[in-house]
Formats: structure tokens, sequence, C-alpha cells
């Protein structure tokens, strides 16, 4: 069962990074909406109410734009890395009832796979493990 922006999950890792984009994207959009909606009431509230009035320029506050520049970059920064590097991390652990299956290395190379199995057999861009016993599909 897919989505309507992305193709049915076919491993259980793809169901993964589709929860990951729908997260980030979750969060960016909060984050975007937050941001419009202050922009606008900060228009609506000081708006010029006469024809003559002007604005007081203000200089010297490099500290404060620092902050309110770095400040919300960091915490958008910080809750997408966590929550990806979460995820990426669990990929890298085998899924719970693989055990007992052949493991295989593989290396992707500018113009070949290199795969290279537990019991020393290495192979080009065809994976030929020997006899991995009973195949399950």
């Amino acid at each position: 069962m897919g989505s309507p922006w992305l193709p049915a999950p076919i491993p259980e890792m793809a169901r993964g990074g589709d929860q990951l984009f729908f997260i980030v994207t979750g969060v960016s959009v909060v984050v975007f909406v937050l941001v419009e909606l202050l922009l606008a009431w900060f228009l609506l509230r000081y708006r010029r109410v006469r024809a003559d009035q002007r604005g007081v320029a203000v200089h010297g506050r490099p500290r404060l734009e620092i902050i309110w520049t770095v400040v919300p970059a960091l915490i958008v920064g910080v809750v997408i890395g966590i929550i990806s590097t979460k995820w990426v991390y669990a990929q890298q652990h085998p899924a719970p009832g693989t055990a007992g299956r052949l493991s295989v290395q593989a290396a992707g190379q500018k113009w070949l796979w290199k795969f290279e199995s537990p019991n020393g057999l290495t192979s080009i861009d065809e994976l030929h493990p020997g006899d991995p016993g009973p195949i399950r599909g």
C-alpha cells in the first residue's frame, strides 16, 4: 500500500524511508506555516497607519540578527538530523528473524558491483554465493 506521492514500498527498508520522507516533510511544512503566520501577523501589526509616518531605522544589532537566524536553523537541523540518523542506524542492523541467512557484502564501484560472501567467494557483477540452502521468496 503506497501513498499518492510515492510508489508502493517492496522491501521493509523502503517503508522506513517513506516514513522518514513524510516526517521531514511534515516538520518542514509546520515550520514554513509558522514562519508565514508570524510574517503576516507582523505585517498587519506594524503596518504604516499614516502616509507621512516613517519607521525607525535600527542599526547595530548583529547579535540579535545572528540569534534569530541560527537558533531556528539549529532547531530544525537537529530535529531532522536526529530523526534521520536514528533511521539510518536502524537500517544497519539485521531485521528480526533473519538469523541463519546468508550475508553477502556488496560494494558498488563506478562501473561494476563486487560481491563477497562469508565463505570467501568473490564475484563481479553477478552474485554467486555458492549453495545458500533453501531460498524463500
